[in-house]
């Protein structure tokens, strides 16, 4: 979770950004956005946790749940409301809750081991830069011919 803080500050920059350059819309939406990624994104390692123990039908299983859950409340708000703000708070907030969710039922229901590994903590870091470059490469092209046009 302290490593998502990253992805907070990175929504804010860029929220400040579009807030200076007068598209208050956008600014907002990556406001309310970035204040659910230090909770969103880590709460969301429980499909990683069941993958790796080759728990492939329960991954599915919380996964589609979560989809189609958070799609429903999402069309609902759209119906009801039309408000963007409450959309990308809607969003944000039915993902964190149900990743929650599922987060305390995996580890519930198939706990940890509770052998250290010392070398893990570096591992981590290296897969999570590996994982933003990635990300960042990949979506550049969508950002810069959103920003130009």
């Amino acid at each position: 979770m302290q490593w998502a803080t990253v992805g907070l500050l990175a929504s804010f920059g860029i929220g400040l950004y579009y807030l200076s350059a007068g598209n208050h819309a956008l600014a907002f939406s990556f406001f309310i956005v970035g204040l659910f990624v230090p909770l969103m994104d880590p709460l969301g390692l429980y499909n990683l946790y069941l993958t790796s123990k080759k728990l492939f039908k329960e991954s599915i299983v919380y996964y589609t749940i979560s989809q189609i859950t958070a799609t429903v409340v999402m069309g609902c708000v759209l119906f009801f409301s039309g408000n963007l703000f409450l959309i990308f708070f809607t969003y944000a907030l039915s993902w964190t809750v149900l990743r929650y969710i599922f987060l305390r039922i995996t580890f519930s229901r198939f706990p940890p081991n509770t052998e250290d590994d010392p070398e893990v903590i570096q591992k981590g870091i290296h897969l999570s830069i590996v994982g933003v470059l990635t990300n960042v490469v990949s979506n550049i092209d969508s950002f810069l011919i959103f920003h130009f046009l």
